[in-house]
């Protein structure tokens, strides 16, 4: 016999053959079968198991053996269970409507899908965290909080003990200020955005991987963005126990390799090239322009040459014109565009000249620029949604499935 535990949990599943109660006690992520002999434990021990309802807290006594057809290769012969809390039937199923199981979510967090998602997600921020440090950039964490908005309408604004102040929807001056001091840094921040339009790559909050480097120009922080999502991927197909739950085909992501496809804008066709072409300039790509893009590329590639909008002002412009400096890394499937970055612009001219074009206040526009004159030519970054690259690799029909407690423009609760 084996020695004896006591272990507290949750009750994940039960099933009755005969005078045996088989019961799956859940402590965490892990399930360990548990044994109970209508001849080996008191009769008020028996008829408890066949009262008990999913996600009950019990504590059970018990000799652990091995059996290799259990979880985890062992499980407990009960000799005493403890009822912790009564509960009702658990008020959701997995079956559920989407709205269901969202509006619960924090009860449908305990379904294997779940755990599973959040595991990889998990995942996909250490290895993000030890690509970096393996290559020597340090973390940081630039504020939430900034004085000036610009002219980007889906920036929240707040009131700052009487002062109006905005959520910090990217970094690019407090990262550079950090890059212009340490070298090279990174750092895995939230970000809230008004964002409208509803589709299955949209969110109002979601966590973003932000890294600036001096000394490196586009070429070279395309290949930085390439190593990452090729670090990543091999990190969670390490892991692989929670990825094969939630995808029976993994070739998908198995077979990528550096270095990935690059197409200039006018390539493309026919939305964003045409947009162009009638000089109407490109804010982004929308979701159905992504998804034929993916469609036609099967494997994740760059698309660059971007559009100069007045936007887009921190990176930096062609020498004939013509594009900016920057770079998206589009995944296929419905995630779409998980990096966007570039060469940020080091000429203090050319940045006045843009930046007379926002609306920022006097104050932040000097310090931008006061910034400009201490940086070194050629410094670039980017950016990586931790949410997209997870539903990504998860195979993922909605990226709200990658969240903890998604939040959209037509959610805000639980």
């Amino acid at each position: 016999m084996g020695r004896e535990v006591t272990l507290a949990g949750w009750l994940y599943y039960k099933r009755t053959h005969g005078r045996v109660w088989f019961l799956i006690v859940r402590d965490g992520l892990n399930h360990i079968q548990c044994v109970v002999s209508e001849s080996e434990v008191r009769d008020a021990v028996f008829q408890a198991c066949g009262l008990l309802e999913r996600e009950t807290p019990i504590s059970v006594t018990g000799q652990v053996n091995r059996d290799e057809r259990a979880p985890g290769g062992y499980e407990i012969r009960i000799c005493d269970l403890t009822v912790i809390r009564s509960v009702k039937k658990y008020p959701v199923k997995e079956s559920d409507s989407v709205a269901r199981l969202f509006d619960r979510r924090h009860l449908t967090l305990r379904f294997d899908r779940q755990q599973a998602i959040q595991m990889v997600r998990s995942q996909v921020v250490q290895a993000c965290h030890t690509f970096f440090c393996k290559k020597g950039y340090i973390y940081v964490d630039p504020p939430l909080l900034m004085p000036a908005g610009g002219p980007d309408d889906k920036i929240f604004d707040m009131n700052y003990f009487g002062q109006k102040a905005f959520l910090c929807r990217q970094h690019p001056f407090y990262m550079t200020a950090a890059a212009g001091a340490l070298g090279r840094v990174y750092s895995i921040q939230p970000v809230l955005q008004k964002e409208n339009r509803i589709s299955a790559d949209r969110l109002t909050e979601f966590r973003m991987v932000e890294v600036c480097s001096m000394h490196m120009d586009l070429d070279s922080v395309i290949s930085l963005a390439e190593a990452l999502v090729l670090a990543v991927i091999q990190a969670v197909l390490k892991k692989g126990t929670e990825l094969t739950a939630l995808r029976k085909d993994l070739s998908p992501i198995k077979n990528i390799a550096r270095p990935f496809q690059k197409v200039m804008l006018e390539e493309l066709a026919p939305g964003p090239s045409a947009r162009i072409a009638d000089k109407k300039g490109m804010e982004d790509f929308t979701s159905s322009e992504l998804s034929a893009m993916a469609r036609k590329y099967r494997d994740p590639f760059i698309i660059r040459g971007l559009p100069d909008p007045v936007k887009r002002f921190y990176l930096k412009t062609a020498q004939d014109g013509s594009h900016s400096l920057g770079f998206y890394l589009i995944l296929p499937g419905p995630m779409g565009k998980v990096i966007t970055g570039g060469e940020y612009e080091d000429n203090c001219d050319t940045l006045r000249d843009k930046l007379r074009r926002q609306h920022f206040s006097a104050d932040h526009e000097k310090q931008i620029l006061e910034l400009c004159h201490y940086i070194p030519p050629s410094f670039a970054g980017f950016r990586l949604c931790i949410e997209k690259m997870t539903a990504w690799i998860c195979g993922l029909s909605h990226i709200r499935d990658a969240s903890l407690f998604p939040r959209m423009r037509h959610r805000l609760h639980p």
